[in-house]
């Protein structure tokens, strides 16, 4: 399944198991009239449906699904409400689900789950609870049920490799690898020898 520049979607059949297999006919869907479009962006393939940001002409750009239909394409949830946008990114899915960052206009940004319903999208975590600070996310990686991130949670800690198994209580930092502010921004990650543990590189020179 593909999506075009504008509000041209192009899609391909997708299997149960969610595998893309050979294309059908160009679909159009037009989420917004006007002539800048809808400005598609962020494609996610999960469970046999095309996650992606969008913006219409009530709501800013948020989070919608496709199954390749025009009747099967609708906005999951309005996560910041109104015109203003929720500023989606980070989306990878975890255990059938989109794992993915955004902020509501409340808690500011912030990780999010979502199983392309609105009541089944939920904020996951509030990393940074009675805090002016917002947190910062990056370098998401899956490895065996679980997401990999990069996060800075806390103006005691600088950015330190996090975890989660799409709970709330399965949300939580590794190892603080580098002690102190200054952080050892881990990345790059990627399989350990015969799939037994994730490997990263750090600020610090070593590996997990």
């Amino acid at each position: 399944m593909q999506a075009a520049a504008g509000n041209t979607t192009v899609t391909q059949e997708t299997t149960a198991g969610g595998s893309v297999s050979s294309p059908s006919a160009p679909v159009r869907i037009d989420i917004n009239a006007i002539p800048e479009g809808s400005d598609p962006g962020n494609y996610t393939l999960g469970n046999g449906q095309m996650f992606f940001t969008a913006r219409d002409n009530v709501h800013g750009r948020e989070l919608w699904v496709t199954d390749g239909t025009a009747t099967g394409t609708q906005m999951v949830k309005d996560i910041y409400p109104g015109l203003k946008s929720s500023s989606i990114g980070n989306m990878i899915i975890l255990n059938g689900k989109l794992l993915f960052t955004a902020n509501d206009g409340v808690n500011g940004k912030e990780l999010w789950l979502s199983d392309g319903t609105a009541n089944g999208t939920t904020l996951l975590k509030e990393f940074t609870p009675n805090s002016t600070m917002y947190p910062w996310f990056g370098n998401f990686a899956v490895f065996n049920g679980t997401a990999y991130f990069q996060a800075l949670s806390d103006t005691s800690v600088g950015r330190e490799l996090w975890k989660t198994d799409g709970t709330e209580a399965g949300t939580v930092m590794v190892k603080e690898i580098n002690p102190g502010t200054s952080g050892s921004y881990p990345s790059q990650f990627t399989n350990c020898g015969s799939g037994r543990r994730p490997c990263l590189l750090h600020r610090r020179g070593r590996r997990l």
